[in-house]
């Protein structure tokens, strides 16, 4: 959901950062952008993700950072974060500095 006052901030960032924070923190990365530990004989994948109770924690969700074009931005300052049903829908208001 867009934020209010989101029209007033002064960077750029996108739906699919935001998307991809989410996913990232609750899911684990794509394979092939994982990081993996190198051993002698294999390599092991590393997913890095939050415990099940963080991800319901809606105060520390708000609390990450996506890539806005100015360096990172709280995701609560653009987006609002919160229990729904139906289909997952994402929307974001994209705003640019004047």
């Amino acid at each position: 959901m867009p934020c209010s006052g989101c029209a007033s901030l002064p960077f750029r960032f996108s739906s699919a950062a935001i998307a991809d924070t989410l996913r990232i923190v609750t899911s684990g990365d794509y394979d092939q952008a994982l990081a993996t530990l190198n051993l002698s004989q294999r390599q092991i994948p590393v997913v890095v993700k939050l415990r099940d109770a963080a991800r319901q924690d809606f105060d520390l969700l708000s609390r990450l950072t996506v890539p806005g074009s100015h360096g990172p931005v709280l995701l609560g300052n653009v987006a609002r974060i919160e229990l729904g049903s139906g289909p997952p829908r994402s929307t974001a208001t994209i705003v640019s500095a004047t």
